[in-house]
């Protein structure tokens, strides 16, 4: 055991590279759309788009969650039933609008699906935030509650 702990001691001290901890890995999480080009967008970079008003955040889940809390001023189109909403959510949102959609879990896929259909619908600068709810949350950064 005792050269166990000292091998571990003397790997730790000499090992250039440390291990990363999980938040690096969730900055690092990387979605393409369908076309292969990178769509994904960093929690830093969404919260300043958010504070000098140049996105539209669209959240991808269910209305209970949505009505639970959301991002401030963010507009809802649950994936699962986008037929329904699409129509009159995006009625007014020009095409070349930065949309920043998202959802919660490092798993969730609707942001990306949701992603993927408005850039199939003519939407030029669609991106997603990756696990957008919890890492807001995490962060204290503005929400709302209905």
């Amino acid at each position: 055991m005792f050269f166990a702990v000292l091998a571990a001691m003397a790997w730790r001290h000499f090992c250039v590279d440390e291990m990363p901890d999980w938040k690096e890995f969730v900055a690092a999480a990387a979605v393409y759309d369908d076309n292969h080009r990178r769509i994904d967008i960093s929690l830093s970079s969404a919260e300043k788009l958010f504070f000098q008003h140049q996105a539209v955040f669209i959240d991808a889940r269910s209305p209970d969650q949505y009505r639970k809390g959301h991002i401030k001023g963010a507009l809802n189109i649950p994936w699962n039933s986008v037929e329904k909403s699409i129509g009159y959510v995006l009625e007014n949102i020009d095409p070349d609008t930065t949309i920043i959609t998202y959802c919660d879990g490092l798993k969730c896929s609707l942001s990306h699906n949701l992603a993927n259909f408005l850039i199939q619908l003519g939407y030029s600068d669609v991106k997603v935030l990756v696990n957008g709810w919890s890492a807001w949350l995490e962060k204290g950064l503005p929400v709302e509650r209905d």
